[in-house]
Parts: structure tokens; sequence; C-alpha cells
């Protein structure tokens, strides 16, 4: 493998379980703040796709995570990581922002490109016809990315 692209990607699933707790406890006070009388079910993605909590398993929350995987011995792929600054369902910092500086300490070639207004699912959009769109900021540098990479 030369190259990975990550578009607002998951690297730390213990993160991500946290940050998936702090978003179920934020819609629980909305809830009664609102005096919602129907609650919405325990909804933790990250427990749901690895199938136990960190409390009972937290190594394959380790294994898991492509954070793990960062260290000077495999650090000849070159990483661009893409993301949104409003994302909500993956939190910037605790992912890309995390990942971006672990495989720097580990001496990765990694770029980062942070597209500040936008949220998550975005990468799908067309962008043909819309010069200011996400995609279309984003695509020559993805390309470039790329070039030099394979």
């Amino acid at each position: 493998m030369k190259a990975v692209v990550g578009f607002y990607g998951i690297y730390d699933m213990l993160a991500q379980w946290a940050h998936d707790m702090q978003a179920q406890l934020k819609r629980e006070m909305l809830a009664q703040r609102n005096h919602d009388l129907i609650a919405r079910p325990r909804d933790n993605i990250t427990e749901e796709f690895l199938g136990v909590s960190p409390m009972k398993n937290r190594r394959i929350y380790f294994e898991s995570s492509p954070i793990s995987y960062a260290t000077i011995d495999h650090n000849r792929v070159r990483f661009l990581l893409i993301h949104g600054g409003r994302d909500e369902l993956v939190g910037p910092p605790s992912q890309s922002g995390a990942f971006f500086a672990a495989l720097t300490q580990a001496r990765f070639f990694v770029r980062r490109i942070e597209i500040p207004a936008a949220g998550h699912f975005w990468a799908s959009d067309p962008f043909e016809n819309q010069p200011r769109s996400y995609g279309a900021m984003t695509a020559p540098r993805l390309l470039r990315f790329l070039e030099d990479s394979l």
C-alpha cells in the first residue's frame, strides 16, 4: 500500500465511543428540556459496531483503531486526512487531529485538509458546476496528493 485517503474517518475507537456517549447525553438533556415523553434508546454507534463496551473489552477498541498502528516501523505509507470542521458525528480533534499528530510523531508523510464549515457526509455531493462547494475546494489537493503518492 502506498497511500491512504481518509474522509472524516474514525481512527481511535475509544475516543469515538466517548464522543458517542457525549452526543447521547446531549440528546437526553435536550429531550428533558423539551419535555419529550418518548425516550430514545441508548445509541452508541461505536459500541454497536464493535459489539461490546470498552468496559467489557478494551482490547478490541485498541486493535480496531488505526491510531494504534501509527508506529515508526510502519511509516512508508503516505496519508491524506480530510474532514469538516463542523462534523458532529466524528469529532475532528479526537479523530483526524489526534491521528495526524500520531502519524507525524511516527514520521509518516501526512497531510490534512479541513473544510471549516463542513459537517459529515459532504464528499459525495456533486461539485462539477459548483466551484465553491466542499468537493470543488478539496478535489485539486486530493488529485495532487494522489499524483505525488502513486
